[in-house]
């Protein structure tokens, strides 16, 4: 009966463990999505600003 207990303790922990896991690695994905949104929209200003500077200079 008590080899029985470990075992279930142990798949219990197992279990808990694996949905840290798995939380600490969905917090690290959504950290991953925000930082290459914020290069995304960076890169974005930049050609916009230098299709602004494109745009005024040809037209001088």
């Amino acid at each position: 009966m008590k080899i029985l207990q470990l075992k279930m303790f142990k798949i219990i922990h197992s279990r808990e463990n694996l949905i840290s896991y798995c939380l600490v690695i969905s917090k690290m994905l959504i950290l991953l999505q925000e930082v290459l949104l914020k290069q995304a929209i960076k890169l974005l200003l930049t050609l916009e600003a230098s299709q602004l500077i494109l745009t005024i200079t040809t037209n001088q």
